[in-house]
């Protein structure tokens, strides 16, 4: 599979929306928890984006991140097979930037699986 990282108003007919909430189906099993994207979220308002700290804290949550995604591979055995069947893919999300958000942290996930990451859609 080759896949792209966007922003959600990518609109291509390749797009799969990973958010909690506008994600449905396959996505929907990509999107972080409400309790999880609460917590990041109240940091990253807390106006510390950009340290050591805000580093530290995403790095919690990707592990989080990750953590639920096992969880739900339990649950949903096929859903890796099923994304990885896919010729083309464009992971989305409403982050500004892939460096900190779970739609990286997903692409990396998918690398190791053996997709071909072709990098963020400018659009």
């Amino acid at each position: 599979m080759i896949f792209w990282t966007a922003r959600l108003r990518y609109l291509g007919d390749d797009r799969l929306d990973i958010t909690r909430g506008s994600g449905y189906g396959l996505g929907l099993l990509f999107a972080p928890s409400e309790q999880l994207l609460r917590g990041f979220r109240s940091i990253a308002r807390a106006g510390r984006t950009g340290t050591e700290v805000m580093r530290k804290e995403f790095d919690r949550y990707a592990e989080s991140y990750v953590a639920e995604l096992r969880t739900r591979a339990i649950a949903h055995p096929r859903m890796w097979q099923d994304l990885l069947e896919k010729s083309e893919l464009t992971v989305c999300c409403y982050c500004q930037s892939p460096v900190m958000c779970h739609r990286g942290v997903l692409a990396r996930l998918l690398v190791a699986r053996g997709a071909t990451y072709e990098g963020e859609r400018d659009v």
